[in-house]
């Protein structure tokens, strides 16, 4: 997928999320040559990956022209904890706006590839 849409897309689902009270502190598109390019959250309140997974289908579902091709099975969810989101997170005193591209890089013990920061609170 062309990575002007990945952050588009991406944009327009945290807006949704967050109108349904499951605001994201921290989004990061992840390509892996397997997975090919999932959506990495890390909701701001963190009940249960099931309950955010569920207001996500609904999102989905109730947004589907502004989300495009998304599926539920892009977007993966960051526990509470997982070095990740603390690594992404000292991005966000960047001087560069985001989305933030990255090539080639290791964070929180993960490799990317190549990675698009949409937003780390």
């Amino acid at each position: 997928m062309d990575q002007s849409v990945l952050v588009k897309v991406g944009q327009n689902l945290l807006t949704y999320l967050d109108r349904e009270g499951a605001e994201v502190d921290t989004a990061v598109w992840i390509f892996s040559p397997e997975a090919q390019w999932r959506l990495w959250v890390a909701p701001k309140t963190y009940v249960d990956r099931h309950s955010f997974y569920l207001t996500l289908a609904q999102v989905l579902s109730k947004h589907r022209r502004d989300i495009g091709d998304l599926e539920i099975s892009d977007v993966q969810v960051m526990e509470p904890g997982d070095p990740l989101i603390g690594e992404l997170k000292k991005f966000r005193h960047s001087a560069a706006p985001f989305p933030i591209w990255l090539t080639s890089v290791r964070l929180g013990g993960y490799y990317l590839p190549e990675g698009i920061i949409l937003k780390a609170a």
